[in-house]
C-alpha cells in the first residue's frame, strides 16, 4: 500500500471515518493509509479544510509541502547530471521560458526518470540490512557461497 499523500510505502498509519459504525466497511477506508504521522496530519488538515470549505463555501489556502528526506535530497542531487544532459541537448542559450512543450517534457522526463532510478537503486541497496563482518552487499536468500566447506555441513561423529 502506498501513502495517500506522498506515495511512499505506507507504514501502519491509517484513517477511521467516524461517521460510520466500526462494523461498516466505510469506517476504515482502505486507501487512506500513510507512511508517517506527518503525512497523516497533512491529510487530515487537507480533509478538514475541504469539509469546512464544502459546508461553508469558503475558499481555502494551500497547505505546506512535505519536506524531502535525506535520501530524497541525495537522489535529487543525482538528477543534476540528467538535467544538464537534457538541457545541453536543447541548448543552454535557450531560456527555460522559451522551451517548446516537447523540450520541456524531455527535461522533465530526464529528471523524473533519473530520480525514480536513484530511489529504486537506493531501496534495492538497502533491501537487506548489513551483516557485521560481511565485506560486500549480497542477497542472503540466494547466495550461499560463503557456506561451502563449513564444519556444520559435515555430519557429527
Amino acid at each position: 500500500m502506498k501513502c495517500w499523500v506522498c506515495k511512499r510505502q505506507a507504514r501502519g498509519f491509517g484513517h477511521s471515518d467516524t461517521r460510520f459504525k466500526p462494523t461498516d466497511p466505510r469506517h476504515h477506508p482502505w486507501d487512506w493509509v500513510f507512511c508517517s504521522r506527518r503525512c497523516q496530519d497533512a491529510f487530515h488538515a487537507l480533509y478538514g479544510r475541504w469539509k469546512h470549505a464544502r459546508t461553508q463555501g469558503i475558499p481555502i489556502p494551500e497547505t505546506d509541502m512535505i519536506d524531502a528526506t535525506e535520501i530524497e535530497r541525495a537522489c535529487l542531487q543525482k538528477c543534476l547530471k540528467a538535467f544538464g544532459a537534457a538541457a545541453e541537448a536543447i541548448g543552454f542559450d535557450k531560456p527555460l521560458g522559451e522551451y517548446a512543450e516537447t523540450e520541456a517534457l524531455q527535461v522533465i522526463g530526464a529528471i523524473v526518470t533519473c530520480f525514480t532510478n536513484a530511489m529504486a537503486a537506493h531501496h534495492e541497496m538497502a533491501k537487506y540490512p548489513p551483516v557485521r563482518g560481511m565485506p560486500e552487499v549480497r542477497d542472503p536468500l540466494t547466495d550461499f557461497s560463503d557456506l561451502e566447506d563449513k564444519a556444520f555441513w559435515e555430519k557429527s561423529q
